[in-house]
């Protein structure tokens, strides 16, 4: 009996990471840290230490699995979604993060 497929490779699973160029269209870019401020409505009011650790030592190992969410904002971004991947990979030092713009 044979195996069967997705047949549509790593990439269906996998995006390919391209830079930051373009409008919201879900694709991952890479954008500077420094450039994302944070979301004044987190809401998310205190984060665990211990788990924050955990997280940056996994992105220090295997970098960030999923980006997070940003919106365009004066000419910088703002978060959306991922504060904590955000604080882990600053405290790994990370100078860039994948990310997706959104248009919300």
């Amino acid at each position: 009996m044979s195996r069967k497929a997705l047949g549509k490779g790593l990439d269906a699973l996998i995006p390919d990471m391209k830079r930051e160029g373009g409008g919201g269209d879900n694709r991952v870019v890479e954008i500077i840290i420094d450039e994302i401020a944070a979301n004044p409505y987190q809401p998310r009011s205190s984060m665990n230490d211990g788990s924050l650790e955990d997280l940056r030592q996994s992105i220090s190992e295997k970098g960030v699995l999923q980006p997070v969410i940003v919106r365009r904002k004066s000419g910088r971004f703002e978060l959306v979604a991922g504060e904590r991947r955000l604080r882990a990979a600053k405290l790994a030092k990370l100078k860039s993060i994948p990310a997706v713009v959104k248009n919300v």
